[in-house]
């Protein structure tokens, strides 16, 4: 494995550029689409892609729909640039896509959401389903999750989450926060009120990439949620047995593969629509844990509210970015040297016992 503070990059533009820089050399074709949101035409979706132009088997990598949990992402990209052998694939009739920075606007200004706060993950909605309402529960959270200001006197955010576990519990705590909102536009977790520039890119540009393949197996780096340097697969659709027993051989019977509808019901989940488009498609968030829950919220809370109501240059508006930044990537050898091992041997999985079969 290549050295692992090489992979990881300090920002978005160092990753881009590398990204691009490794795709280039070892041969892969790239397309780059300009996005929204950027200063001065900075920002991209970058894909590369080796492989058959109708392949009957497609493995998707894609990184930063949630744009901080993109610094991982890049780096496990760039991995699979640095140590795939090509030649296997180019001689197959199969293909590989990877999507680096799917919202490069949360990847670049250190936010999860995108350059109209949007919480991607919540945007994409089925036919018939509207961008409106949310959990009744979420109004009495909206002071907790989406303050205005810091109190100079704010508890803890452990006790003020026990505060708010106590009336409603924690089933219902989880619920309102993990579904999605459609009513606070400068809340944590608002799922928009249209199709997000993300969604528009996706459909126009990978959707029909995903159409074409007889299978395809995508999964999408996400970091933040479980046991730190746990590793899973989440999903949030109908799984077939078939399929459910095709991921346990070829990833190990004691790998997590969860349906997350067993916890909590989300709205405008990317795989649940990605499935509902591309039927043959097998959709995962994979899943990376670096802290824990209230460590995690409480850096999104910090950081929404700095991005909102602080000055750019302000002590308060850097911590709460570098507070963030270190929730969702830690800055911590042990962890990334974990992670980056587990991801490579996952992908040589895919792509050996997978894609060329």
């Amino acid at each position: 494995m290549q050295d692992v503070p090489t992979l990881f990059s300090e920002d978005y533009q160092s990753a881009r550029k590398s990204f691009c820089d490794a795709a280039l050399s070892k041969g892969w074709s790239l397309q780059s689409h300009q996005r929204d949101g950027g200063r001065d035409g900075e920002l991209f979706t970058d894909i590369a892609r080796i492989g058959a132009e109708h392949p009957r088997k497609l493995f998707v990598l894609s990184s930063a729909l949630h744009g901080v949990e993109g610094f991982l992402g890049s780096a496990i990209q760039r991995q699979l640039l640095e140590t795939l052998d090509i030649k296997q694939i180019e001689n197959s009739q199969s293909a590989i896509l990877i999507v680096h920075a799917l919202n490069p606007f949360g990847f670049a200004r250190i936010r999860r959401f995108d350059e109209k706060n949007v919480d991607v993950n919540r945007n994409f909605l089925l036919p018939g389903e509207d961008y409106s309402g949310s959990h009744p529960f979420y109004r009495q959270l909206d002071s907790l999750l989406n303050p205005k200001k810091w109190s100079k006197w704010e508890l803890p955010p452990h006790v003020q989450a026990l505060i708010k576990i106590l009336p409603y519990g924690v089933q219902n705590l989880q619920q309102a926060i993990a579904q999605g909102q459609y009513d606070y536009p400068l809340g944590l977790f608002f799922g928009g009120n249209e199709p997000s520039s993300t969604m528009q890119m996706i459909q126009e540009t990978l959707l029909p990439e995903f159409q074409q393949a007889q299978e395809v197996l995508h999964l999408d780096v996400h970091t933040g949620l479980g046991k730190r340097g746990d590793v899973q697969l989440l999903y949030d659709y109908q799984l077939q047995q078939s399929e459910e027993n095709q991921l346990q051989k070829l990833f190990g019977k004691q790998f997590k593969i969860n349906n997350v509808s067993e916890h909590y019901e989300a709205v405008g989940s990317f795989y649940r629509w990605l499935r509902n488009h591309a039927p043959q498609t097998a959709t995962f968030c994979w899943e990376f844990g670096t802290y824990g829950p209230i460590t995690v919220l409480d850096a999104l809370r910090s950081e929404n509210a700095a991005s909102h109501w602080s000055d750019r240059g302000s002590k308060s508006f850097v911590k709460a970015k570098e507070k963030l930044k270190e929730a969702f990537c830690p800055q911590s050898p042990k962890w990334r040297t974990q992670v980056l091992n587990a991801a490579q041997e996952k992908t040589e999985t895919v792509v050996g016992q997978w894609l060329l079969k």
